[in-house]
């Protein structure tokens, strides 16, 4: 057990930018930003809303990351405070038919 190779997973947060007019400029930011995090961490953690500020969805940024880096390991947080079941269901709901498109 001593002898084993530990591994440890760093992951850098990323929080989506805030949804605007010059939407497509500052996704290419974001994404040179996840090219340079990635020779460093092995995997992103993306946020939904950060203090409840809309943002770009973290699954069309996983998407995007995803087509150009196969290896990194990307997971997302969801915000749920102030939403309701039916609210949550829904986003999830259409975020997974986005994944399950992609990897099908």
């Amino acid at each position: 057990m001593y002898n084993q190779k530990s591994t440890m997973t760093v992951r850098y947060e990323i929080n989506p930018p805030k949804i605007s007019d010059d939407g497509q400029n500052i996704r290419n930011v974001l994404f040179e930003r996840i090219k340079a995090i990635s020779s460093v961490c092995n995997g992103i953690h993306l946020t939904d809303s950060v203090l409840g500020i809309p943002r770009v969805s973290p699954f069309e940024i996983a998407e995007r990351t995803r087509e150009h880096n196969k290896n990194i390991k990307i997971t997302c947080s969801l915000r749920i405070r102030g939403k309701n079941l039916n609210e949550i269901e829904k986003s999830l709901s259409s975020q997974l038919v986005l994944l399950m498109v992609y990897l099908y």
